[in-house]
């Protein structure tokens, strides 16, 4: 992990609930990448599964999510719709 991962990891669990959810969405991400052509993708599978389910039965697993796996391109989608709209503005305004 990178260090700035770490250290935002280490900063936000500050309970048991952020340490299930932390664990919980960490292994969603192993899991997604586990190869299905790996020898050892049956063992990591089951253990993630594992470490899943002992997650979900604690009850404390909230969403807060790590933006691991978010797309950078929302941000941008959304500036150039409000240029757009501002631009539109502009040109009725004018007339």
């Amino acid at each position: 992990m990178r260090r700035g991962l770490t250290a935002r990891i280490i900063d936000e669990t500050n309970s048991m609930s952020d340490v299930y959810t932390a664990f919980y969405e960490f292994s969603s991400l192993i899991e997604s990448k586990i190869d299905d052509n790996d020898p050892n993708a049956a063992l990591t599978r089951r253990h993630v599964n594992s470490i899943k389910q002992t997650c979900k039965s604690s009850g404390l697993v909230k969403r807060r999510g790590y933006h691991l796996d978010t797309s950078p391109y929302r941000p941008m989608l959304i500036m150039i719709v409000l240029l757009l709209v501002a631009i539109l503005f502009g040109a009725l305004y004018t007339k």
